[in-house]
């Protein structure tokens, strides 16, 4: 009986050890991407419920992202405070939502924030736009869709 070499053990167990690290590569990508597409959703939701809130509270404004860098001898900004622009979108004032650039992961962290601004910004215009389409709180109103009894009496 033949014994096996050093060079095919050696061989085996890196084989074992490559396959073992893919496999957690793929896991933590993986995980990176469910994690990050929580926080897009989240971050979605949160610019919906500002754009209804700012407008329940006759705060009719745009947002955009606008990313500062931090410099020790001027004031330093808040993450994520919201400052006015001074500008318009036809009938709406622009304000910039402030962003650190210095972020750990800035890459990830400007797409979340662009969802929450996308989001505001979209709701923001369907509030202004279709306002008989929400109530005086600004949550959908089922007051503009027919009922199945008005169909069938149109007919």
């Amino acid at each position: 009986m033949k014994r096996c070499r050093k060079s095919t053990v050696v061989i085996a167990s890196q084989s074992l050890i490559l396959a073992v690290s893919v496999a957690f590569l793929a896991w933590s990508r993986w995980e990176n991407w469910f994690v990050k597409n929580e926080a897009m959703q989240l971050a979605s939701q949160v610019g919906f419920e500002r754009a209804r809130s700012d407008f329940v509270r006759g705060r009719v404004k745009l947002l955009e992202l606008q990313a500062f860098k931090l410099n020790p001898d001027s004031s330093v900004p808040t993450e994520g405070a919201v400052v006015d622009t001074g500008r318009f979108d036809r009938t709406f004032r622009v304000w910039s939502l402030l962003m650190n650039e210095d972020f750990p992961i800035p890459g990830a962290h400007r797409e979340i924030q662009q969802t929450l601004v996308n989001a505001y910004n979209q709701h923001m215009h369907q509030l202004v736009e279709k306002p008989e389409w929400f109530d005086t709180n600004g949550f959908r109103a089922p007051a503009h869709r027919k009922s199945p009894s008005a169909v069938k009496s149109e007919r």
